[in-house]
């Protein structure tokens, strides 16, 4: 029994230590994004803003494991004035997990699976129906990389 709880605590040890000693990358990348945000509520436009937005990704690639983290948030870049029902405030946090499969030398494609989560917040004013809304979502895809370019869907 001793012996079996040696080698538990052991294999738990090597679990734990693998990915930083069989780490090939990390790579931490801030940034910013900026885009426009359309807004229909009940069937109404409601009208369109100007949205700015940051955020942090943490890629790990440990053997041809990938697996990513990323994190941001967003703000509206223009006053709401009399649009007060589009939201003004977002958070997302989301990650995916891969398995890269090389091609050739150059071209590799690595399936991907994840999931995410999102936080709106609307202005205090003008807000009957709803402040705060928040979802859950999956990620599914692939990605496509040659040599240092890649793409994504």
């Amino acid at each position: 029994m001793k012996k079996i709880l040696v080698l538990f605590v052991v294999m738990f040890c090597l679990t734990i230590a693998a990915p930083a000693v069989y780490a090939e990358q990390l790579s931490v990348q801030p940034y910013i994004t900026a885009g426009s945000l359309a807004w229909t509520e009940n069937g109404c436009a409601e009208g369109n803003k100007f949205v700015l937005g940051y955020g942090l990704k943490t890629k790990w690639t440990i053997l041809k494991v990938v697996a990513t983290l990323d994190l941001n948030a967003w703000n509206m870049g223009e006053g709401l004035d009399e649009d007060t029902e589009i939201p003004n405030l977002g958070y997302n946090a989301s990650g995916t997990v891969g398995y890269k499969i090389s091609l050739t030398d150059t071209v590799s494609i690595t399936p991907l699976a994840g999931a995410g989560w999102q936080h709106w917040s609307r202005a205090e004013k003008g807000t009957e129906s709803w402040k705060d809304r928040q979802f859950i979502y999956g990620i599914a895809g692939a990605q496509v990389d040659y040599k240092s370019v890649y793409a994504r869907a």
